[in-house]
């Protein structure tokens, strides 16, 4: 049964695409990151990830929010490899620490060369495969008002990718640790 005050309320405010005031009551970002750390494995072993392969689901606009397998490629400190798997051909995403190509099937161009903000995106996804330097690779953090995910209210962490760099938000679950999301928002044309 659906709860009627729900549907005939006022919506919740819009979660801010930039955080500005740290929020009140929230364990600082030192602490989030260092839980999120020991959650992984502890300093000394994340440190000593140098590469790793996965496979998974992806889903996206591109795949009209269909599941569909993935496989990463990633080597520290910050290269990727991303591949979508969709019914009319593969997606491929690549970062190699300063440049990065995409390939979409069907698409009028066969390859194409990152810019702007798709390619400090990509260089953020790569960076967050290898986590141990986060707090170096990220600055000006700040904590804000917790956002619920799945039934979870997260703790949200905000840093930039260099002191005049855009907004990265983290979403960690309280109780595990773990990052559960990452929003970054650039400027696009």
């Amino acid at each position: 049964t659906p709860d009627l005050t729900v549907q005939y309320s006022s919506a919740p405010p819009p979660e801010p695409d930039v955080i500005t005031e740290a929020a009140p009551r929230q364990p600082s970002a030192d602490e989030i990151l260092d839980k999120y750390i020991q959650a992984i494995g502890g300093a000394q072993r994340v440190a000593s990830l140098t590469s790793f392969t996965a496979k998974g689901t992806y889903v996206g606009f591109d795949t009209a929010e269909m599941k569909v397998p993935v496989d990463v490629y990633a080597k520290a400190p910050n290269q990727r490899t991303m591949i979508v798997h969709m019914p009319e051909g593969d997606s491929t995403r690549t970062y190699d620490g300063q440049r990065g190509w995409f390939t979409l099937p069907g698409y009028p161009v066969p390859v194409l060369e990152l810019s702007g903000g798709d390619l400090n995106g990509a260089g953020v996804d790569a960076l967050l495969d290898f986590p141990a330097r986060i707090k170096q690779d990220f600055t000006q953090w700040i904590v804000g008002f917790p956002v619920t995910i799945n039934d979870v209210d997260t703790l949200v962490v905000q840093g930039r990718l260099a002191p005049d760099g855009f907004p990265v938000k983290l979403y960690f679950d309280p109780k595990t640790g773990l990052l559960v999301r990452s929003v970054r928002l650039v400027n696009s044309i």
